[in-house]
């Protein structure tokens, strides 16, 4: 079992730990105040049941779904395109993916298999530095001018050094997220016909 998926096994199992105990209860409390015996005595009014249990349901909702965000934590990856980048005020600290057309004549490869390349999406161009004796190969399908999307962190020097590299899977296909800054930038037209 990867590491990758841990969390996600986590926060399932937290949800219900969470979930499970707060339906036996609201259904034990149900039983009994709709026959009239409530711990204080009086029966209560049918809408102020409706309301505690509506608050009670809701209130374990927002529980549930705050462990699944907390549990989820690294495992969510921001997008962003080199024109994206270049707009923030401060780069991103942590990893996130970046996304674009690989320029044409950019990809070299340095000591072997370290490929250096560069990510544009039309106005903007981010160099990527990918290390294959670390991550792997890149895709058998990744090639000058079409779409990829890396991820990894932004270095020092402003490189993105990039710890996976993902490439299209065939001619028409380009990833939703590449698709859209393309659009933004106007360099969509080029891309759209399958080749950029």
């Amino acid at each position: 079992m990867s590491w990758q998926y841990a969390g996600y096994i986590w926060s399932a199992y937290a949800a219900a730990a969470v979930i499970l105990p707060g339906v036996a209860l609201v259904s034990v409390l149900r039983r009994r105040w709709r026959h009239g015996s409530r711990p204080c005595g009086a029966p209560m009014k049918r809408k102020t049941q409706r309301m505690l249990f509506v608050g009670a349901g809701l209130t374990i909702l927002a529980f549930a779904g705050a462990l699944a965000f907390f549990a989820m934590g690294d495992n969510v990856r921001f997008f962003y395109s080199p024109g994206d980048l270049q707009k923030l005020a401060a780069p991103p600290s942590g990893a996130f993916h970046l996304g674009g057309l690989v320029k044409p004549g950019s990809v070299r490869k340095d000591d072997g298999l370290v490929m250096r390349f560069v990510l544009t999406d039309g106005n903007f161009e981010t160099p990527v530095v990918y290390d294959q004796t670390k991550y792997g190969l890149v895709p058998d399908l990744f090639a000058e001018g079409q779409g990829a999307v890396a991820e990894g962190r932004l270095g020092p020097d402003g490189a993105f050094i990039a710890s996976r590299v993902l490439a299209k899977h065939d001619e028409k296909y380009m990833p939703p997220e590449v698709a859209d800054a393309l659009k933004r930038s106007g360099e969509w037209q080029r891309g759209e016909s399958g080749s950029p």
